[in-house]
């Protein structure tokens, strides 16, 4: 009996010691997410430097003795000014050149490195939390210091070249390829977030509108497809997908499509690897993200992504949906007003809506000084025609935003929506938006709107309610008709594999 027990032990602690193993990445990079920003120093003499060397040799690629001469001249004032509080390490970065990691006592810490043209300091990867408890040092060292040193954070949002790209650790942010998913439509569907509300570069980060018709056609199908069920899906093979099936193609540059695109993911992928320790929490990038103008503002834009990151894990469990027609007919409709309402309700959406005005420092110019439409007041009235037209150009939206569908809701419970002939143009607007869901939150929302006093018992309220269910029939056939022929597919393509030969 005693032999038997010595027998079991190993074999005890090798399974103790294989699922601590497998556990061990989830335990590390769980809840809450980690937060890196790339922040761009520049000077007058920098953009000579850059803009001498591509008249004579038309490279981008900078030099040791251009921009990293500059870098280093600013590394060593920037120890000179720390001390006694941080040491400085010396190592090999981008283009071959030198960089420099900065460690605090405080576990601040960030890289200098070298970029065309810039001065890049590479701050993080923190979690939020920390990124407010650095917030004085990151103002001190990167902003009013590297100002005195002659270097700025620019904030010239006529140039396209204005971004901070923000990296978000991929592991830390997901549980599942469901909340990557909601993510991914979600901020497609936003599209001006990425397209000058926090930020903007057409070139190096283009907008969903700007890909072609079957990246779209790739991205709706992929992330829809989250809805039929049937195996999971992690968020990595998820990535892995977006990678190869949309980030097939860049307007701007022919080289590496997957590489100029809005949500990076180039390190979650594989294709390019990090270099450094404490990077296992790989990140995705949000790369048209505005270069902020303070820490205040840095902490802001990583405050918005955690609490949008959290709305969707409450909400992982909705259906997804990427409304491809709708991002491309707004794009052409919007104004500064309509921009800032999209805003409002994304806020609205996570029950934020009382914090706009504290996030407006992290938006465009153009837009944060803006008052939103008149349909998200207490002062909307359907005999305004001029605010039933913002209602009607912003409803489309209601597909994606609870916020809006929820207001559409209670705007129809005036009796008076009846009589309005923008309530109609909006019903019929959404009915083909529809799904074969049963529990399609937009199918609940037109119900109720038709439901409310003034319409009901109305024969147009019958007519609409009818619409409603032939979409909704028109739709499950129409999707049971696509399972069938996937199956049929399927079932004929193993036959073939199989050997089968005539």
């Amino acid at each position: 009996m005693q032999k038997a027990k010595r027998q079991l032990k190993p074999h005890f602690f090798n399974v103790v010691l294989s699922l601590t193993l497998a556990l061990l990445p989830a335990l590390s990079y769980a809840w809450p997410p980690t937060f890196g920003l790339e922040l761009n120093l520049r000077s007058k003499k920098l953009q000579n430097i850059w803009a001498a060397r591509m008249r004579e040799s038309n490279t981008q690629t900078p030099t040791e003795t251009g921009e990293g001469a500059e870098t280093r001249k600013f590394a060593e004032a920037l120890f000179r000014k720390c001390q006694p509080l941080c040491q400085r390490t010396e190592h090999v970065g981008k283009f071959g050149l030198t960089e420099w990691r900065f460690q605090f006592e405080s576990g601040f810490q960030f890289n200098l490195s070298t970029d065309p043209a810039t001065v890049e300091v590479q701050v993080g990867p923190f979690v939020l939390e920390d990124w407010k408890r650095y917030r004085a040092d990151i103002q001190t060292y990167l902003y009013d210091f590297a100002k005195k040193e002659g270097l700025s954070h620019e904030r010239d949002e006529s140039s396209k070249d204005n971004s901070a790209h923000l990296n978000m650790g991929f592991a830390s942010s997901f549980d599942s390829g469901r909340q990557f998913a909601h993510f991914l439509a979600d901020y497609w569907q936003y599209w001006e977030l990425g397209d000058g509300l926090l930020g903007g570069d057409p070139d190096n980060a283009p907008p969903l509108s700007l890909l072609n018709s079957g990246q779209k056609t790739a991205a709706k199908k992929i992330l829809e497809n989250f809805n039929r069920g049937g195996r999971p899906i992690t968020a990595h093979d998820l990535a892995v997908q977006i990678s190869r099936q949309v980030y097939t193609y860049t307007p701007t540059f022919s080289d590496g499509p997957e590489h100029y695109q809005q949500v990076g993911l180039k390190y979650v992928v594989g294709r390019r690897t990090l270099k450094g320790d404490g990077l296992g929490d790989v990140p995705y990038e949000l790369r048209a993200n505005r270069e902020p103008e303070s820490a205040e503002v840095a902490v802001l834009q990583l405050e918005l992504q955690q609490m949008r990151l959290e709305y969707h894990r409450r909400n992982a469990d909705q259906p997804i949906f990427l409304d491809v027609e709708t991002v491309d007919q707004t794009k052409g409709m919007t104004t500064p007003r309509s921009r800032l309402t999209a805003f409002a309700l994304y806020l609205g959406d996570m029950g934020a809506l009382d914090q706009l005005d504290r996030f407006r420092p992290i938006l465009s110019r153009e837009v944060s000084g803006r008052s939103i439409l008149d349909f998200m007041g207490a002062s909307f009235s359907w005999r305004n025609p001029n605010m039933v037209d913002d209602l009607v150009s912003m409803s489309l939206r209601a597909r994606h935003s609870p916020y809006l569908r929820e207001r559409l809701v209670q705007l129809f419970q005036d009796p008076e929506s009846f009589n309005a002939p923008g309530a109609k143009t909006i019903i019929e607007k959404l009915i083909p938006k529809i799904s074969e869901y049963e529990d399609d939150p937009l199918t609940q929302a037109l119900r109720a709107m038709i439901s409310s006093p003034g319409w009901v018992g109305q024969a147009l309220a019958t007519e609409m309610d009818t619409k409603i269910s032939v979409q909704v029939h028109q739709k499950r056939q129409a999707q049971g008709f696509s399972r069938r022929a996937e199956e049929l597919w399927s079932s004929c393509r193993t036959f073939f594999q199989s050997g089968w030969a005539p």
